[in-house]
């Protein structure tokens, strides 16, 4: 194992809740800034987890406060299963946000040369009211305007988290659990 690291584990275990039944129980690590944040730099080092495919550990944004739900995906590894080296990069916008009947997704997937699960590497991006830029390692990997719902300053809490994906989704099972992804550091600068 490592240590010093945040440990964020996904495990096989079968249980109810509400009513529905469940297969994985994994983590969560996120901000707690009643306001929030808006705009500002935000980086994480994270080394992926071993399991692969129907994983996700990403690195994220969003608030959903009721009158608008944003979200920014800083970085999605391992949800594809066509290569663990396919990685994503996306904003989403979903009802309540006024002029939204439906969610409204602006993804980017990109094959790396490097398998994510093998080591760290720095996970970027850069929100501000004209831009939304990604890097991974320093390398620029997709910009976007933040026009029209990302340049309202609607403040998110920042966020780590381990997903289920297909084919785990659809056909839960034991192998390869569990599982864990690891945080070295997390940095978010803001403008003054």
């Amino acid at each position: 194992g490592y240590s010093g690291y945040a440990a964020i584990t996904m495990d096989y275990e079968k249980h109810q809740r509400d009513g529905k039944t469940y297969y994985y129980k994994a983590g969560i690590m996120k901000s707690t800034l009643p306001a929030g944040v808006a705009y500002g730099r935000f980086e994480a080092r994270i080394k992926g987890a071993s399991r692969w495919p129907g994983v996700c550990p990403a690195f994220w944004a969003y608030r959903n406060n009721g009158e608008h739900w944003i979200e920014l995906d800083f970085v999605e590894m391992l949800e594809n299963s066509r290569s663990p080296k396919d990685i994503d990069f996306t904003s989403h916008v979903f009802p309540p946000t006024p002029g939204v009947p439906q969610e409204i997704n602006n993804g980017t997937q990109k094959i790396f040369d490097f398998d994510p699960r093998d080591d760290f590497h720095v996970y970027a991006m850069e929100w501000n009211s004209t831009q939304l830029t990604w890097w991974v390692d320093d390398m620029l990997v997709k910009q976007t305007p933040s026009a029209p719902y990302f340049n309202q300053g609607w403040a998110m809490d920042v966020t780590l988290s381990f997903g289920v994906r297909p084919p785990l989704r659809e056909q839960p099972n034991a192998t390869g659990f569990p599982t864990t992804f690891y945080v070295d550091w997390v940095r978010v600068w803001q403008r003054e």
